[in-house]
């Protein structure tokens, strides 16, 4: 009984924004039931609000230890590691999401920024594909498969990417600017112009 008071005073705090009498509670709760994987769990994302990062991932890692059946455990464990800069890691905890349920079109995405941001381009294509298969509207997925496929030298499939991209989310600039890069390189110079003249005229105090 003490052990769920604790578990829920601190899903209180946190609820008001008090992440260290949040951080408390769970840690009374976890010293009553080491094996608690709901304190652990929230004690992390508690840790993890407070910008301690390594304290975070610490306890996102025992949860998962105690329920690795968790797919969100382990995307939580992605984001932080993404946050760190651990981008091969983070790509690991990404891999592990999806292997519990591939149905989660923000988890290859960020599977795909992992790999993206560790180098590795041509292995962030498919989980992007599976991410717009899965969710048709999402900007950002259709925007870093372009960004993939041009670094890739697949012009003309990064075009129709960036496209997709630029019509769902017209405000976007850096799909602009993607654009541009890939006009110049397919030779349409008077296209990759218009990209820029668009640019200018939404960032005029951009050198």
């Amino acid at each position: 009984r003490e052990h769920a008071r604790l578990v829920a005073a601190g899903d209180e705090a946190l609820a008001a924004a008090d992440l260290g009498g949040a951080i408390e509670a769970y840690t009374g709760a976890i010293t009553l039931n080491p094996d608690s994987t709901a304190a652990h769990l929230k004690r992390g994302l508690a840790y993890r609000q407070r910008r301690e990062l390594d304290a975070a991932l610490r306890d996102l890692r025992l949860a998962s230890e105690l329920d690795p059946t968790s797919p969100r455990i382990f995307e939580w464990q992605g984001d932080v590691l993404l946050e760190l800069g651990r981008y091969a890691r983070a790509a690991e905890r990404f891999e592990r999401s999806v292997a519990l349920d591939d149905r989660q079109p923000d988890v290859h995405y960020k599977l795909a920024v992992a790999r993206y941001r560790e180098g590795r381009a041509g292995t962030a294509v498919d989980p992007l594909q599976r991410a717009v298969a899965l969710a048709p509207g999402h900007a950002q997925a259709h925007y870093l498969l372009g960004v993939c496929l041009r670094d890739l030298g697949r012009l003309d499939e990064a075009v129709s990417a960036l496209d997709a991209a630029a019509r769902l989310a017209p405000g976007l600039v850096a799909v602009r600017e993607a654009r541009a890069d890939v006009f110049e390189a397919r030779g349409q110079t008077a296209r990759a112009v218009d990209e820029l003249n668009a640019l200018a005229a939404l960032e005029p105090d951009r050198p």
